[in-house]
């Protein structure tokens, strides 16, 4: 077999693979052999079939396979062994295998595309500056997460009449226009929170009783249609043909009384004896809701570190054959102008992925598993605690494996690493101003970057 490569320029390459009978001809001849061991045809006993005869029926197939498959793998390796770094997968040109006689050709050549990743620089520096917001957490915010807290461990109550706060359990079903059930027409029971839908159709439910009932139009619920689609489980284009009349009738009511603010409440969340005091109380969600929002400070860091390296680092990207390549790699078709259309987006996720790729190469970023068992445990317990719930090591430790053993967990939790050490990697080398700065400001400048 001979392998050779040719150059377009810096960053395409043609890859020749010559095959030769001598490459494959044991192959081919072991599985004809074992063809004839299980081969059935009239007039012959099993495994009895003159070769002539399977050679004839699975010669060409066997030799599709094998060469096709030792092909594959041997552009695996020239490309391993010859420390190609490459974008995309190599595109077969003009697919070849199609063009042979392969009952009587013997030697084949194949050829393939190569998008080979460009070289480029990154300058970071203390002439580059970034800021670092943080989020102060005022008395209004404390008290907002320490409501939040107090529903989250309050328990539910029956009370005779709605209120503007309070929940009712609800039977719906629509009306035909004479005031009848209307036939084949939506019949749902559902959950209203007064306090989440709207003002008008909140008042026409305060003061009621289980039991009482009214019509209304549930359009008045909610603007969102989807949101009303949702609450009666219908599709939202099937929002406009409903009737404008509903039977409602309440079958509960019931009040979240929110927990007090009590040494039994303290000892539930923290631990006994954690936390004594009312103040003491106040102080511990400050400091918990400044340790959950420096997630979200972390996270415009990066974004803000990721836009100023796809501006000013200078890439030339092999635009063409990606362009193909994101044709063929598509698990759904996909046409030329579908991916033009896109292509920003395409090339921006893949510039990335070589400015990031060459961040941890160059300075030998690493994470252990050490590390990952530790923010994968971080993880777990922040995700019990926003339910109120804390989770014993023992129980955690199990949690944990599991989490990791699946790949796209495990993936995820890994770039999440990744992503944190190159934001540290920055702030070392950049200048990093930190910046105070209101919950509602933050949540403006996040928004204004998304869009």
């Amino acid at each position: 077999m001979n392998i050779t490569q040719q150059n377009v320029d810096n960053l395409n390459a043609v890859v020749n693979i010559e095959v030769q009978l001598a490459d494959y001809q044991d192959q081919v001849e072991g599985a004809l052999r074992k063809h004839q061991r299980t081969a059935k045809m009239q007039g012959f006993r099993p495994g009895k079939v003159p070769m002539g005869m399977v050679k004839k029926m699975y010669e060409a197939s066997a030799k599709v396979e094998i060469v096709t498959r030792l092909v594959s793998k041997s552009l695996e390796q020239y490309i391993v062994d010859n420390k190609l770094e490459l974008m995309g997968q190599p595109l077969p040109k003009q697919n070849t295998a199609n063009n042979y006689d392969w009952q009587h050709q013997n030697e084949f050549k194949f050829t393939y595309e190569l998008a080979i990743s460009p070289q480029f620089e990154i300058a970071l520096n203390d002439k580059i500056a970034f800021t670092q917001y943080k989020v102060l957490v005022d008395d209004g915010m404390a008290d907002k997460f320490i409501k939040d807290i107090s529903k989250r461990y309050g328990k539910m109550t029956a009370p005779e009449a709605a209120a503007a706060d309070d929940m009712l359990y609800v039977d719906l079903s629509e009306l035909d226009a004479d005031g009848t059930e209307k036939e084949g027409g939506v019949h749902k029971m559902t959950v209203l929170a007064l306090d989440e839908i709207n003002k008008k159709a909140a008042d026409l439910f305060i003061g009621k009783k289980k039991d009482d009932e009214l019509t209304f139009d549930p359009a008045v619920v909610y603007d969102d249609k989807a949101k009303l689609a949702g609450m009666l489980g219908i599709e939202p284009n099937a929002v406009a043909a409903l009737s404008k009349s509903f039977k409602v009738k309440i079958m509960n009511v019931s009040k979240l009384e929110p927990a007090e603010l009590t040494q039994e409440l303290f000892d539930k969340i923290y631990g006994v004896g954690v936390v004594t005091s009312v103040e003491e109380f106040r102080a511990k969600v400050k400091e918990e809701t400044s340790q959950m929002l420096s997630e979200q400070e972390l996270g415009k860091l990066k974004n803000d570190v990721v836009e100023y390296l796809l501006d000013n680092v200078k890439i030339t990207m092999p635009d063409e054959f990606l362009k193909r390549w994101l044709v063929s790699a598509s698990q759904k078709p996909t046409t030329m102008d579908q991916i033009e259309g896109e292509y920003d987006h395409y090339q921006k996720g893949m510039k990335w992925q070589l400015i990031e790729n060459k961040l941890i190469k160059d300075n030998d970023i690493r994470v252990e598993w050490a590390e990952l068992q530790a923010k994968t445990k971080e993880l777990v317990r922040a995700n019990f605690k926003q339910y109120g719930q804390q989770v014993e090591e023992e129980q955690l430790a199990s949690i944990v494996t599991g989490v990791l053993q699946k790949e796209e967990e495990r993936k995820n939790i890994y770039d999440a690493l990744y992503s944190e050490k190159i934001v540290n990697l920055v702030k070392s080398k950049c200048k990093v101003e930190e910046k105070s700065i209101s919950y509602d400001d933050f949540l403006k400048l996040v928004s204004a970057q998304n869009n």
